[in-house]
């Protein structure tokens, strides 16, 4: 695939009607936003952190992960990854996300909140 490429095309020009379009699907629930995890910055009982980072500790501290192996900012993939080279089963890691995201109570990040 030598013949890449880019497209030129414009971000669209939205008005005031396109906003309030927007804002009612979306509480309307009829449109679901994605956002990118540097809008989830979460209060912990140390520091704000984006919530990922926040969760891959965690689940590190849950499973076992010897975090002296992974790289300096490891991710969950890399906690997730380390669990499996050691013989245990991915879905094991979906109850002990499930587990810490039960135990928490979290305010929403001030991001969402506007």
């Amino acid at each position: 695939m030598n013949n890449v490429y880019a497209l030129d095309i414009p971000a669209p020009n939205f008005d005031g009607d396109a906003w309030n379009d927007l804002l009612n699907f979306i509480e309307k629930k009829r449109f679901i936003p994605i956002i990118g995890p540097e809008l989830l910055r979460v209060e912990t009982e140390s520091d704000p952190r984006l919530f990922n980072d926040w969760l891959a500790d965690k689940l590190a501290a849950k499973i076992g992960v010897d975090t002296t192996l992974l790289p300096s900012a490891y991710n969950l993939k890399d906690d997730v990854c380390w669990f499996l080279s050691s013989g245990r089963c991915r879905e094991d890691t979906y109850t002990c996300i499930r587990s810490i995201l039960r135990e928490i109570t979290l305010p929403p990040p001030r991001a969402l909140l506007e």
